[in-house]
């Protein structure tokens, strides 16, 4: 899987807006790393409206570890979110329906366009920005605030979307 080698030395910053792809280890330890050495992560995923609340509680468990490293969460708030795309600088990004998860990956029919153009890179980030404009960031001490029950929702997800 070549999607996380593009990740891995970005200057600048990434955007990812994904419903939900940010849990899958391949995919989040590069981004990670990113912002550990201070590139600007943006993740955008799926808010309260979804059509599948438990990959969204799955995709949440995560968001601990995520905002730790530096990097930035926001949920789409006024429709269920299904863009797959994700952008490096400004300059490299993807397309596509394919979640980078393992049922995408071994068993579903998926197509992702990958480009390197920064005209359409610098359009891809200015459209993300203004996605941002309708979403809510998440931070550490909200998110730190929520329920056991929440925390276990969100856990018991993670492990039963492990399986799917």
């Amino acid at each position: 899987m070549r999607f996380p080698a593009h990740t891995a030395h970005p200057s600048g910053e990434i955007d990812d807006p994904r419903p939900v792809d940010v849990d899958h280890a391949r995919v989040a330890q590069p981004v990670q790393q990113a912002a550990r050495r201070g590139v600007d992560v943006r993740v955008l995923t799926a808010g309260s409206r979804t059509d599948v609340n438990v990959v969204r509680l799955a995709g949440r468990a995560w968001y601990e570890t995520l905002l730790a490293s530096g990097v930035r969460v926001y949920e789409w708030q006024p429709t269920t979110l299904h863009a797959k795309t994700f952008v490096v600088d400004g300059e490299w990004f993807t397309v596509g329906s394919m979640n980078f998860d393992n049922r995408s990956m071994a068993l579903n029919d998926e197509a992702t366009l990958m480009v390197l153009d920064r005209k359409l890179g610098d359009e891809m980030n200015r459209m993300f920005v203004e996605d941002l404009r309708q979403a809510q960031e998440i931070t550490v001490e909200a998110f730190g605030s929520r329920s056991w029950i929440q925390r276990l929702a969100e856990r018991g997800a993670n492990w039963l979307t492990r399986l799917l």
